[in-house]
């Protein structure tokens, strides 16, 4: 997890006046800070209202059914028109959520799909928060310049429209911090689509072509690929395939050329591990993470003809509110990888490179309306910061005092609002020498008790219940071909895993994940929190180092689970092939079958991912064992 900048403003949202409804409140990270008041008028923004689907239980038990290799129903997947009846919201809830959104805004700014109850609204700022009743402003990372987004406050849905609307994307999303291309400071040996191929023991299929088998991936954070580069890649590394078989078949989204070692990574491995197989390319460009991922499936969930393999290496092994990923947008997102695995896609993620995700002990929380009112404190003033004001105001003041005082001493903090304008200050001291009576002023000491537990944290969402995660190996003492164990120290990032406390353990891995946990040593749950009985990751990995990549016509080693993730993609594109070519289904979802044929896979026991991303040792973590385990 990136870490935060606590020498800069903790700024968040001003709730809004009380009204009936369901109020979403938000608040930005400490690494974020508001930096320009808009022109509202002019400036545009787009939202995406979710209306709340049906028929969830029903699905989840189709999908184990047409999943599971031991089923009579293997393979029956669902067609769109199939799924879309199924889980489509009641008319009457999408009529009156539509009649909301036209109430505020013309025909032409709204863009509606009954069958995936979606509703995006583009339009003025001034127009989106007369409908969510909130206001917006620019935000801008104070770690990365660059990184910006529009950034609402707490909105407010219709009391009588709560139950219907899942949720609304766009509001206070923000982007995945930067992750550069892993780049051991070593020399990892080259691996290539031919030493993947042979490490992995591909033989008997060749593609042919067909559009019937189609893979793609999935790129994020303004990730693009060269069309020359990947030319250039075929010729030096998959030399015996045809000119046509680097030709990516379909893009999705505003093509256009640019550089990204992750997006040049993945279109690479992903084709140069299943030559011939048709590939394709989605981008999403506009930098909210969540909202990206729900643009993304419902483009795929939109369409009747979609390509069976689907790999992404993009996630966040941390706390989701760090990117405004609220927990109802994540139900959302997962509910849209259901229904792509009753279709039969399979969707194949990065576990995070952040091994074990140890997060270390956090300051208390704030209450939300802390501190001592009509009371300023006098002091040796650290720093003073722009808040909203109000309560919230006074929230994020408090909160911010209790960030700073993890790294140097904090007496107290003083909360008091700028008379005429809609924000307020925020002091904070490292010395308090007297207190003054101010009305309107609310001030306060911080927790002397800090968090004495820390966190494991495991990726999403390669956490999901309905997609497959991919950890990472290398080659032991570096012999090409030779047995494999987790990445470690040496190779600057851990193998991604553990277990999610959003979801439950999943039906097709609990005999394997009660194994473990019956015999290996676990992290002490009395001093780092990490969740038992949920969703363990990964399900499988693969070589994860010295990927060769090209970009900018040079060839580079990079390593990661982004690597893995789509080296696995490939290999599975090639069993759908077989497949096919036998007159048998795609594999669909793939996780009850990777749990039923275990024998199938390279048993990794060597390594554990206590390794950070950056190689540094993480005080808690989980170790390879026999069978499945939370690193490989």
């Amino acid at each position: 997890m990136a870490r935060l900048s606590f020498a800069l403003a903790l700024v968040a949202a001003v709730c809004v006046a009380a009204v009936a409804g369901r109020t979403v409140r938000s608040s930005l990270p400490s690494s974020w800070q508001r930096v320009e008041r808009l022109n509202k008028e002019r400036a545009t923004h787009s939202v995406t209202v979710v209306v709340a689907p049906r028929n969830a239980d029903l699905l989840t038990n189709i999908v184990l059914s047409v999943s599971d290799p031991q089923s009579p129903h293997y393979g029956e997947y669902l067609t769109k028109d199939e799924v879309n009846e199924l889980t489509a919201p009641a008319a009457e809830q999408f009529d009156a959520v539509l009649a909301w959104v036209q109430a505020h805004h013309e025909p032409a700014a709204i863009t509606a799909d009954r069958h995936l109850g979606s509703i995006t609204v583009k339009d003025s700022l001034v127009s989106l928060e007369a409908l969510l009743k909130t206001s917006f402003s620019r935000v801008q990372s104070t770690e990365v310049r660059k990184q910006t987004a529009f950034h609402a406050e707490s909105y407010t849905i219709p009391a009588e429209l709560d139950a219907h609307v899942a949720t609304v994307f766009g509001v206070h999303g923000l982007p995945l911090p930067p992750r550069p291309a892993v780049a051991a400071p070593g020399t990892p040996p080259d691996v290539t689509p031919d030493v993947l191929t042979k490490a992995y023991n591909v033989k008997g299929v060749k593609a042919t072509g067909s559009l019937k088998n189609r893979q793609a991936v999935a790129e994020f954070q303004g990730q693009l690929m060269n069309e020359s580069d990947l030319s250039v890649f075929f010729n030096k590394y998959v030399p015996s395939a045809s000119a046509s078989d680097a030709k990516v078949y379909k893009f999705h989204g505003t093509h256009r050329e640019g550089l990204g070692v992750e997006a040049q990574l993945d279109i690479q491995y992903i084709m140069g591990v299943a030559p011939g197989i048709k590939t394709e390319f989605y981008e999403q460009l506009n930098m909210d993470f969540c909202s990206d991922l729900k643009n993304w499936t419902g483009i795929l969930l939109s369409n009747d003809d979609i390509p069976l393999v689907h790999s992404i290496s993009y996630g966040w092994q941390g706390n989701l509110t760090q990117i405004g990923c609220t927990d109802a947008e994540v139900q959302v997102v997962d509910a849209d990888f259901q229904k792509l695995a009753a279709r039969g896609i399979s969707i194949i993620f990065a576990s995070g490179d952040s091994g074990s995700g140890y997060t270390p002990p956090q300051p208390p929380r704030c209450s939300r309306t802390p501190g001592t009112k009509s009371q300023a404190y006098q002091g040796k003033l650290i720093q003073s910061i722009h808040v909203p004001k109000g309560d919230e105001g006074a929230y994020i003041c408090c909160s911010l005092s209790q960030e700073i005082g993890a790294h140097e001493h904090v007496a107290g903090w003083t909360y008091q609002p700028v008379a005429g304008q809609s924000e307020a200050t925020c002091s904070i001291f490292s010395s308090v020498t007297g207190t003054k009576s101010t009305s309107g002023c609310i001030s306060g000491k911080p927790s002397a008790a800090p968090s004495t537990k820390s966190t494991l944290w495991p990726s999403w969402p390669a956490s999901s219940p309905w997609v497959t995660a991919v950890g990472a190996t290398r080659f032991i003492n570096d012999v090409v071909n030779g047995p494999e164990a987790a990445v470690s120290e040496e190779d600057h990032f851990g193998s991604g895993g553990g277990f999610s406390a959003q979801f439950p353990v999943g039906s097709w891995q609990k005999t394997a994940v009660e194994a473990y946990l019956a015999s290996a040593t676990l992290p002490d749950q009395s001093k780092v929190n990490w969740a038992k009985n949920g969703r363990a990751t990964p399900d499988v990995s693969a070589l994860g180092t010295g990927y060769q990549v090209v970009d900018a016509a040079h060839s580079m080693p990079v390593g990661g689970t982004s690597a893995s993730a789509p080296c696995f993609a490939g290999l599975v594109s090639l069993l759908n092939e077989a497949r096919l070519n036998a007159g048998g289904k795609p594999l669909g979802f793939l996780n009850p079958w990777i749990y039923q044929n275990q024998d199938g896979f390279n048993d990794i026991t060597q390594g554990s991912d206590k390794v950070g991303r950056g190689g540094g040792t993480l005080e808690y973590g989980f170790d390879c064992a026999k069978g499945w385990d939370p690193v490989t």
